[in-house]
């Protein structure tokens, strides 16, 4: 791992209306491995420690209060572009 560090910086544009305000935003260090990991490479270490993605993991009810324990379903979201020009002011 690396260490990659934090700074200062000013984000958006007032070029563009959904860029708008530009701010100044501050970010934390983070750590990034230094090395790629493929899919395949991925896929040997899950295979070979039973690794279970945040994804896969149960979740815990007390993170979620008041949801239905049927509700709690593990998952992820995966989007594809829509064959059309949608309204980008509708989040859906």
């Amino acid at each position: 791992m690396v260490s990659i560090p934090g700074g200062t910086f000013k984000m958006g544009s007032n070029d563009f209306s959904d860029s708008k305000p530009v701010h100044t935003v501050t970010i934390n260090s983070i750590l990034m491995d230094e090395h790629e990991v493929t899919n395949e490479k991925f896929t040997k270490f899950v295979t070979a420690t039973k690794y279970k993605t945040v994804a896969e993991r149960a979740l815990n009810p007390t993170d979620y209060p008041g949801i239905a324990a049927n509700k709690l379903v593990v998952g992820s979201a995966v989007f594809t572009p829509t064959k059309q020009v949608v309204n980008l002011n509708n989040p859906l």
